[in-house]
């Protein structure tokens, strides 16, 4: 599972004083890099969103 809390954390995190939206890149990519990582090992992921 991969979450992203953009209140955790401080603005010394490392390219968010420069990006504001570094961490949403950075969970965007540790999701592509699971994904690939899965199914290289011949599992299945799944996408599951939830709105309020």
């Amino acid at each position: 599972m991969v979450t992203y809390d953009p209140q955790r954390g401080s603005r010394a995190v490392l390219g968010r004083h420069a990006i504001a939206d570094a961490g949403l890149y950075s969970v965007c990519l540790a999701i592509e890099n699971l994904w690939l990582a899965a199914t290289a090992e011949g599992l299945g992921v799944g996408w599951v969103s939830f709105y309020r």
